[in-house]
C-alpha cells in the first residue's frame, strides 16, 4: 500500500512536469502565428484550470492529513487524470 507520502511526492513530481510541458506550450504559442496563437491561447488556459484543480486537491489532500487521505486521493486522481488527458489531446 502507498503511503500518503510518497503519493503526495509522485504527485508533485508529476504536476511538476506538466508545468514544465505547460511552459514550453506558453514559449511556441508566443512565436505562433495570430490564428494559431488565438488556437493555443484557449488550450492553455484549458491546461492552467486543469492544472489549478489537480494542484488544489492536492493541497487539500496534504491539509487534510493521514485520516482522509484515501478518501481525498480519488479527486487527486481525477484531476491529474483529466489534466493528462487534456496534454494528449493537445499533442494528438
Amino acid at each position: 500500500m502507498e503511503t500518503m507520502e510518497a503519493y503526495e511526492s509522485k504527485v508533485d513530481t508529476q504536476l511538476k512536469h506538466w508545468a514544465a510541458s505547460l511552459e514550453q506550450l506558453i514559449a511556441r504559442a508566443e512565436k505562433a502565428g495570430a490564428e494559431a496563437k488565438a488556437d493555443l491561447h484557449g488550450q492553455i488556459e484549458e491546461l492552467k484550470t486543469r492544472q489549478h484543480v489537480a494542484q488544489t486537491r492536492l493541497a487539500a489532500l496534504t491539509a487534510a492529513g493521514h485520516d482522509k487521505w484515501e478518501i481525498l486521493k480519488a479527486g487527486v486522481d481525477s484531476a491529474c487524470s483529466e489534466l493528462e488527458a487534456a496534454f494528449k489531446l493537445l499533442a494528438a
